[in-house]
């Protein structure tokens, strides 16, 4: 860009080189130079001019005709000399019809009131296109031309793209910073804030996030400011603050629990200059959690404190989990006495088989009701009583209800009563001879039902649950069941059952007393009308309370015949409404995570295909390429850079996708017997180049008695030592490396391998050791070289404790670590050492006299197809390809393929109903057809052949499986070369 001093000059110049020149009758300065008619000096002028770095212009003011233009504007506009001399100033000034926008330049305006004028003019070139260029004109008077402007042009274009680039940044940080959902904050290095989104302002009850601005987040935000002045010592300290539950105050000291995250912001020279935070509002998740857990401990009192004897119990070994106080009174047992042990044991039955019964009949019906049952107490007392069970859930485990109701004293009341009835049917036939023998005994036994009837309602009205009797109307309610429904029962004798039934449970309530009302005048013997009950399925139903509040009650009700000859229904009820509320937030919370995991996986799914496909391109045609012995040394190593990043990435791929089936639980173990010895061998053979190449001592031991043969899963074993490995060398620089394989003997019956993985690498420090094996994290100090997803160390500690381990360390930052790795393991006898494996035989042609197959490709990837169409050809197949399913059917139609390589996602059409449609058409020919998926999970491969297909392969594809399955459906035979496997 010229500055003022330049300018100066070059108008000094350009006027001197003009007046030298007004004694020439032609316009063009330019011309004039060369027709030699000019002094010496005018030469001089003319050849500075023509070599400065500036476009330079020579406008006549009264017209705007060009009177001169230096070769580098000739240049820029793709004009010569004589185009351009004449021509108005608009065939280089004037703006597009694409872009209105753009006034005209108006060259005698701009120089109005300035004697230099700057400024950005919008230029057309030869041809039409158009480019930006800064413009410093100044003027001058000229003896042959008056007055004339001087214009030097500079070429911004590539300025003007930068600043649009860095003004696009700017907008889309911006968008991002303000529509955050998370609240957001900077302050300096005393936390007064110096920028905040409006997400922040919103959670912290500002109108506008320029409110915050200036304030301290000790004073403004933290409810203790001293919270929030150790939090700023902390993020000094440490560098970063993460996952901090803490209490922030709102603008009118609402108080919120929030989730923070606070790290220090560094200058270009690590010099911290402020701290970055950011916040989330968990009060609402927090508040939940909290009614959760007073909802438990609600339940929990309400157990313990019940008046019905209740035990909880185990499905599988039937051992008392939980007991109330009812229960122990009732049976003479303390609590630790019948705690953790098989109900069994306490011989409260007095048949066991009774209770294998019963368990059995709960299983196939699910609840039993008020089942009558001699059971003994500790002190072998005999008790008569009613026993009700039915399955709960807890934690996700089936687990046993006992309810109790002990009905002795009713029992001896009830025989107390026939044996009464039997001494009036004898005083009745012998009245005359002992009428004052019955006079005396009926006052007697009137005293004893007079005593019953007060003992019972006193048991009515103190009951646990609540207890009604009705007819059509209401004749008696305990208090329990009015605090419950919110009656009085002078109201309630004027309602119906269903008056006070909810309206979606009208139906269910009426058809229960439908039901008692058909069953009743046939089973029911009115010669024993006194003690007539019969006992209906308890159902759960919702009540209207008097208030309009819905609540829960679980409700069992029998119909009794009075001696009076009257007939009423006796109903117990259960207030369940908080085990219902606390029902129905499980549901939630559990259709909520089924979701959230529904939606990981799916994602997951997605990820793997679109990753796995490129992949199938870098490896396919690297391998491919690999088959040329042309190459040459230095493009053989390219290859091979290739192939090793591409596997190395590949890994990375398989450990998101291994923690996510270690996660859902469908990682499984697989255990064989294998060679150890080989096994460590490998691993030497395989690191021994990483370690020499850093000049680290590389050492592997093994104790005496380590057996050489032993069971377990050799994969998951195999792949632990290698991250471990894998870490070591990274992380180590200088030093030594050694494996030490050892054994701990019997434990338990159990024999336990030892591998300890020794370095003098960096090292990890105390408080981030704990973070090691979590998923997606790594130590401070190997992050700035670490290569990897932060899985190797989550992944090996959750195989070795597949393994029936676990992995511990030992480490110091600058001295070195020690992860040791402990497995259960099987000593077995001896068994064939694998070769080596360093030849390897590679597929080149096809034997002769046998039939060339005919194989179709199928996939919408050009690259994968082409891949995979070459080194089919190159062997000597006949190949056809098709990039969707339709198109592949057409062909088939044709053609007849021996075997298809089909592609499972694809446009138009997919593969599975190509194949179907192919499978149909040519059922007789039983055409293989092998399916081509990115996709890492075992369930997909299951699905894919279930839907007809022959085989699968997974992507990226290698040589040796494609044609492994060819000769396996095909039955075809090869040529082969022998190569060394590096």
């Amino acid at each position: 860009m010229p500055d003022d001093k330049t300018d100066k000059q070059s108008t000094s110049i350009l006027s001197k080189a003009l007046n030298a020149s007004q004694s020439i009758d032609k316009a063009n300065l330019f011309q004039q130079a060369k027709q030699g008619d000019i002094d010496n000096e005018l030469q001089l002028y003319n050849e500075i001019i023509n070599n400065v770095a500036e476009m330079i212009c020579l406008v006549n003011a009264k017209d705007h005709i060009i009177l001169y233009a230096n070769q580098n504007l000739l240049d820029m506009f793709c004009y010569n000399i004589n185009e351009i001399i004449g021509k108005h100033l608009s065939i280089i000034n004037a703006p597009t019809m694409s872009d209105p926008a753009v006034a005209p330049f108006n060259i005698d305006k701009a120089m109005e009131e300035k004697n230099i004028w700057r400024g950005e003019v919008l230029n057309i070139k030869n041809g039409g296109s158009t480019f930006w260029s800064k413009v410093v004109i100044s003027s001058l008077i000229n003896k042959a031309h008056g007055k004339v402007y001087i214009l030097l042009l500079s070429d911004i274009a590539k300025l003007k793209k930068t600043e649009n680039s860095l003004l696009e940044c700017e907008a889309k940080y911006k968008r991002i910073f303000e529509t955050m959902d998370d609240g957001y904050f900077k302050t300096d290095l005393n936390g007064v804030i110096i920028s905040a989104n409006q997400a922040a302002a919103n959670m912290l009850n500002y109108s506008h996030q320029f409110q915050l601005h200036g304030e301290n987040i000790a004073e403004a935000v933290y409810v203790v400011a001293n919270e929030g002045t150790k939090l700023i010592n902390a993020v000094m300290e440490r560098g970063s603050v993460k996952r901090y539950v803490s209490y922030f105050k709102q603008n009118g000291d609402r108080i919120i629990i929030v989730d923070c995250n606070f790290h220090l912001i560094y200058s270009d020279k690590d010099k911290p200059v402020a701290i970055e935070g950011t916040f989330r509002d968990i009060t609402e998740q927090k508040h939940k959690e909290l009614a959760i857990r007073l909802s438990d401990k609600t339940f929990s009192q309400v157990f313990h404190a019940g008046i019905i004897p209740s035990v909880i119990t185990t499905m599988d070994n039937a051992n008392i989990i939980n007991i109330n106080n009812s229960f122990l009174r009732l049976f003479d047992y303390n609590h630790e006495e019948v705690i953790n042990r098989p109900i069994f044991d306490l011989y409260i039955f007095q048949n066991r088989n009774d209770l294998v019964k019963m368990i059995d009949w709960l299983r196939k019906n699910g609840e039993i009701n008020e089942l009558k049952v001699s059971l003994r107490t500790k002190n072998n007392l005999l008790l008569i009583c009613l026993l009700s069970a039915k399955f709960i859930d807890i934690m996700g485990e089936p687990h046993l209800l006992y309810q109790i109701q002990d009905i002795t004293e009713f029992k001896k009341v009830e025989n107390e009563l026939e044996k009464y009835q039997a001494r009036l049917e004898a005083l009745v036939a012998d009245r005359t001879k002992k009428l004052e023998s019955e006079i005396a005994d009926r006052v007697k036994a009137e005293s004893y039902l007079s005593e019953s009837e007060s003992k019972y309602r006193v048991l009515f009205a103190n009951a646990g649950v609540g207890i009604v009797v009705h007819g059509k109307y209401f004749k008696e309610a305990n208090q329990q069941f009015l605090d419950f429904i919110g009656y009085t029962i002078d109201e309630l004798r004027n309602m119906t059952v269903l008056d006070i039934t909810h309206p979606d449970d009208k139906k269910k309530s009426k058809e229960l007393l439908d039901d008692l009302n058909k069953i009743y005048p046939d089973n029911i013997d009115r010669e024993t009308e006194n003690s007539s009950f019969l006992k209906m399925k308890d159902i759960e139903k919702r009540y209207l309370r008097k208030d309009g509040k819905t609540v829960w009650g679980k409700v069992s009700v029998c119909i009794k015949m009075f001696p009076s000859g009257h007939v009423f229904n006796i109903a117990t009820i259960t207030d369940i409404s908080k085990i219902k509320k606390f029902e129905y937030e499980l549901a939630q919370a559990k259709e909520e995570a089924e979701k959230a995991n529904h939606a990981k996986s799916k994602f997951l799914a997605n990820m793997s295909h679109e990753l796995r496909t490129p992949l199938n391109s870098i490896l396919g045609y690297s391998q491919l390429m690999q088959r040329d012995h042309s190459l040459l040394t230095k493009n053989q190593k390219y290859l091979s850079i290739i192939n090793h990043n591409g596997e190395h990435l590949l890994e990375l791929i398989n450990d998101v996708l291994e923690i996510s089936k270690i996660e859902a639980g469908k990682s499984t173990l697989s255990t064989k017997q294998f060679d150890l010895d080989v096994l460590l061998k490998d691993l030497e053979l395989m690191f021994r180049v990483r370690t020499d190449a850093k000049k680290l001592e590389f050492k592997v031991k093994k104790t005496i008695d380590v057996p050489r043969y032993i069971r377990s899963d050799e994969n998951k074993f195999r792949q632990i030592l290698i991250n471990l490995f894998g870490n070591a060398v990274k992380f180590t620089h200088t030093g030594s490396l050694t494996l030490q394989v050892s054994t701990t003997g019997i434990e338990g019956g159990n024999h336990y391998l030892i591998a300890e993985v020794q370095d003098s690498g960096i090292g990890i420090s105390k408080d981030e050791i704990v973070e090691v094996f979590q998923s997606f994290s790594q130590a401070s100090n190997g992050k700035a070289i670490s290569e990897s997803t932060g899985l190797g160390l989550s992944i090996s500690r959750q195989y070795a404790q597949m393994l029936g381990g676990d992995i511990k360390v030992i480490s110091q930052p600058g001295v070195g670590s020690s992860f040791i790795v402990k497995i259960k393991i099987e000593k077995t006898g001896r068994i064939k050492s694998k070769t080596n494996g360093s030849i390897i035989r590679r597929v080149v042609g096809l034997s002769n006299n046998q039939n060339v197959p005919k194989i179709l490709v199928v996939e919408d990837q050009k690259s994968s197809r082409y891949l995979l169409v070459e080194l089919l050809n190159s062997i000597g197949f006949k190949v056809k390809e098709a990039e969707n399913g339709q198109k592949a059917i057409e062909i088939c139609a044709e053609w007849r393929p021996d075997l298809i390589w089909m592609d499972m996602r694809m446009p138009v059409m997919d593969g599975q109903e190509a194949t179907n449609k192919i499978k149909s058409a040519t059922e007789e020919e039983n055409i293989i057809i092998i399916a081509l998926t990115a996709s890492a999970f075992e369930e997909d491969k299951e699905k894919i052949l279930n839907m007809g297909c022959d085989d699968f392969a997974r992507k990226p594809l290698q040589e040796e499986v494609i044609f492994e399955k060819i000769s396996k459906h095909l039955g075809v035979e090869y040529v082969y070369e022998t190569v060394k496997n590096h």
